[in-house]
């Protein structure tokens, strides 16, 4: 009974301290498994989304950087006159 009764009182003492690593790690793995799945499910929606902001941005820029060449070439430039609209926006 005196073996029984240092166990227990073992166990009572230490038994957060020696179950902790354990709940630590499973932890970690049920978020790596979380983390892995949300990749694989949300992936397929989130590249095109992404590459469709991404490529709006660069014609947006594009568009900005094109302004000053407005009404400028040598084919299409002509005077405008105020209030007359661009030939393009």
């Amino acid at each position: 009974m005196g073996a029984a009764k240092s166990f227990g009182y073992y166990i009572n003492r230490y038994c957060l301290i020696v179950s902790f690593p354990t709940i630590t790690a499973r932890s970690k793995l049920i978020n790596m498994i979380t983390f892995k799945y949300l990749l694989n499910t949300y992936f397929p929606f989130a590249l095109p989304i992404t590459g469709f902001l991404i490529g709006s941005y660069l014609d947006h820029q594009e568009n900005l950087r094109l302004t000053k060449f407005r009404d400028k070439s040598a084919l299409y430039g002509r005077e405008v006159a105020s209030g007359q609209p661009h030939s393009w926006p």
